[in-house]
């Protein structure tokens, strides 16, 4: 199961598409980073499983997604969680800054579902599609 942090629905499409094709067989969609961090808290009490991933987004209408990879690095139960980021944020500190919060990997949002199907295989570290699969 991913927990997947997203406001856009044209996004959440795309995602739900691309989680499904890799045999994703659920997630739990949340649009708010409040959201997620009660979806958090609930894994860390055993109330839910904890996610295979995370996948935030950065511009949240209530909060940055950072506060949620600042929640998740500062829980010993939770850390282990990979987290990919995917936004539209270009800036090269800002991916930075996102790194250091403990996110594997950082993808800026494109149409171009492939990418974020290889994001999502290599943070099960699994080998990437062949041309004929995509």
């Amino acid at each position: 199961m991913f927990l997947f942090v997203e406001d856009n629905g044209m996004d959440l499409a795309m995602a739900a598409a691309c989680l499904s094709r890799l045999g994703a067989r659920s997630s739990r969609v949340v649009n708010t980073a409040g959201k997620a961090l009660e979806f958090l808290k609930q894994v860390e009490s055993g109330d839910e499983s904890a996610p295979e991933a995370v996948i935030l987004d950065l511009l949240l209408k209530d909060s940055s997604g950072q506060e949620v990879m600042r929640y998740i690095r500062g829980r010993e139960t939770l850390r282990k969680i990979p987290v990919l980021v995917w936004t539209i944020v270009e800036d090269d500190l800002t991916h930075e800054i996102c790194r250091t919060l403990g996110a594997r990997e950082v993808l800026v949002k494109s149409r171009r579902a492939h990418e974020l199907r290889e994001a999502v295989l290599r943070l099960r570290g699994l080998p990437p599609l062949s041309a004929g699969d995509d």
